[in-house]
């Protein structure tokens, strides 16, 4: 069986082979590269031997096939494509961003959504499960609204990505997207896209996302008459809007979908930044010179009114209102832009400690958590300690016990709602963070 090999931009290859070459020991260099990759180093057998030609594909080796898409246009990149059409081939072999954990919660629930079967996964937390179900609960009431009573012969498909081809001007083109769920009964198919986090907005389901799926599904299965299409969000309504569209509409949306994925996947498509939409998720931002243009943009916004205000030529407690209100205004685009700076810098010294002169990666921060209490407990009472006095050292974990509280009385939803009302009541102290910069009006 031969071995896996793993992917970089040929710089950021060409950088490590050198470094392989000026050092004896690769040991330092192994861990800066597992880091980049995201791999452990326990699991990557070459990395014993220090040989990089065995563990790093050479540039023009085809890149792996965990790539869902191909490396095609895809329905969830259909309006920051519109946007900037130059993006996708941008961003084409820049691997992936490491997902926060926000977005593995996102994984998560998705994961548990895609299952036919309805039981909690043993990995959903509290919270998590309750997403799952609310869910669940709006994706039937829909089900039902849209189809009616009457409907047979149901057919539901989950997490399916569905692919449209068609050839123009001699060139063969893919564009895919993977919906979520489909039901479909007789000639009428709805789609659903589930959005779970705590920070998405509420989005219209005309987003073009979901009329590409639309679009798709409607090219795969045969003879339907209508497609509808609704956002799943229960953190912002229990009661989404379906769209439905007719064979007209599809025809309309497919001549522009097509229009819009040739024109992403000619060469020299031009590229227009906007931080909105087309920049926010885009992984060229680091190489892409209109990204660069629009920050650079932004800094006579923010330092020539700085400067002719003299705002840094006076004490801060000397500012006049007009002077504390710029002060405001220029916050967040000054941090935006420079923590972008700080995490491209940090990304370049984590794969080339001598990437920038007399600057490097200070060691992280090391925490070490009591992980056994109760050990910790039975040696603090040895020592003549009592039980009162080491309560006072511990901080519970709501999440972690709400969960403990779901296992142990087999409850869920609002009856567990229940049980930790009663559970707390009387013992939680209301905490309030520190407040934030925010525009007056703007809520």
């Amino acid at each position: 069986m031969s071995k896996q090999k793993y992917h970089l931009e040929p710089a950021e290859l060409t950088a490590i082979l050198k470094l392989f070459e000026a050092q004896q020991n690769p040991s330092s260099i192994w861990q800066s590269v597992c880091k980049r990759l995201n791999c452990r180093m326990d699991t990557i057998e070459d990395a014993k031997s220090g040989n990089p030609h065995e563990f790093l594909a050479e540039p023009n080796v085809p890149a792996p096939s965990s790539d869902v898409r191909r490396g095609h246009t895809s329905a969830s990149n259909a309006e920051a494509d519109l946007r900037c059409p130059g993006r996708h081939l941008a961003q084409a072999g820049i691997p992936e961003p490491v997902k926060g954990e926000d977005a593995m919660t996102g994984t998560r629930i998705h994961a548990a959504l895609a299952g036919e079967d309805t039981s909690f996964p043993a990995s959903l937390s509290v919270s998590e499960r309750e997403s799952f179900d609310a869910c669940r609960e709006i994706e039937k009431k829909l089900v039902d609204s849209f189809f009616g009573p009457a409907a047979s012969r149901m057919v539901v498909k989950r997490h399916v990505r569905y692919w449209g081809k068609f050839e123009a001007n001699g060139v063969q083109y893919e564009h895919s997207g993977e919906a979520d769920v489909v039901w479909r009964a007789g000639d009428k198919a709805l789609i659903l896209d589930f959005k779970v986090l705590a920070g998405d907005v509420a989005e219209n389901p005309r987003n073009m996302q979901l009329r590409d799926l639309a679009c798709l599904v409607y090219g795969n299965v045969p003879l339907l008459e209508s497609v509808g299409v609704a956002i799943v969000q229960p953190l912002v309504t229990h009661s989404p809007v379906v769209c439905q569209y007719s064979i007209a509409d599809l025809k309309q949306a497919e001549t522009e979908m097509v229009a819009r994925v040739i024109l992403s996947n000619t060469p020299g498509s031009p590229r227009v930044a906007d931080e909105a939409v087309q920049c926010k998720h885009c992984k060229a931002k680091a190489t892409c010179v209109e990204y660069s243009r629009l920050g650079a943009s932004r800094i006579p916004v923010v330092a020539e009114p700085v400067q002719q205000a003299l705002l840094f030529q006076v004490a801060m407690a000397n500012w006049t209102k007009e002077q504390r209100a710029l002060a405001c205004s220029i916050v967040p685009i000054a941090v935006k832009r420079l923590e972008e700076i700080k995490e491209y810098l940090k990304g370049l010294l984590s794969l080339d400690p001598s990437a920038i002169p007399g600057w490097g990666l200070s060691d992280g921060r090391v925490s070490k958590p009591v992980v056994n209490p109760q050990v910790c407990f039975d040696r603090f009472a040895a020592l003549g300690g009592k039980l009162p006095d080491f309560l006072e050292c511990i901080d519970v974990v709501k999440g972690r016990l709400e969960e403990k509280v779901s296992k142990v009385t087999d409850s869920k939803g609002k009856a567990l709602k229940t049980q930790l009302t009663a559970l707390y009541e009387g013992i939680t102290e209301e905490k309030r963070s520190q407040p934030s910069l925010e525009r007056v009006g703007e809520k």
